[in-house]
């Protein structure tokens, strides 16, 4: 599983909501009233813009307090939402490996019918895996999937599992894959 990377989005909202709130809040008000989860703080902060501090009262359990930096100097600015690499899907991932592993006589339908249930028709289901079959995700898991089982990659390289279509392009490219040309 792709770690949870915060956006730029993420972290205005993140900024605004303190503003609302005087600057500060804890962290479990902040998820609780406005969904702001305990990652996103803790990589805000990382990145210079909320610092977190632990309130002790005499009774009870310390809570955690978030506070607006008043002058983020070195703040860094986190990547925009739309410049974050989505991850390959499950279920494509999934379509991929009952293609390659079925049967020799094995087709996509047969694969597109193994890990979509919903299937209502042989022809619904025959039209739909050839269009996932063109979705460059499935194109890209294909790529790396068949040449890991060429052999052709060093042991510390078949480790590696990519998450991103992109991943996998760098990789074949890196390496030099002639697979790399079908994606």
């Amino acid at each position: 599983m792709k770690p949870l990377i915060l956006s730029r989005e993420r972290l205005g909202r993140i900024l605004s909501v303190l503003d609302r709130l005087g600057g500060a809040a804890s962290v479990r008000d902040l998820f609780r009233s406005y969904g702001v989860r305990e990652w996103e703080i803790q990589q805000a902060e990382a990145l210079g813009w909320v610092a977190i501090t632990v309130k002790k009262p005499a009774t009870g359990r310390p809570s955690q307090i978030a506070r607006k930096v008043s002058n983020p100097v070195v703040a860094k600015l986190p990547p925009r939402r739309n410049d974050i690499s989505r991850g390959i899907s499950i279920r494509h991932w999934n379509f991929v490996f009952a293609y390659l592993s079925g049967p020799a006589i094995c087709n996509a339908e047969a694969a597109y019918r193994a890990c979509f249930r919903g299937a209502q028709s042989n022809a619904g289901a025959r039209a739909s895996a050839c269009r996932l079959l063109r979705h460059p995700d499935v194109k890209a898991a294909l790529a790396w999937m068949r040449a890991c089982s060429d052999g052709d990659f060093p042991i510390s390289e078949k480790s590696v599992h990519p998450d991103s279509a992109e991943e996998i392009q760098a990789i074949l490219v890196r390496l030099g894959h002639w697979r790399r040309h079908q994606l």
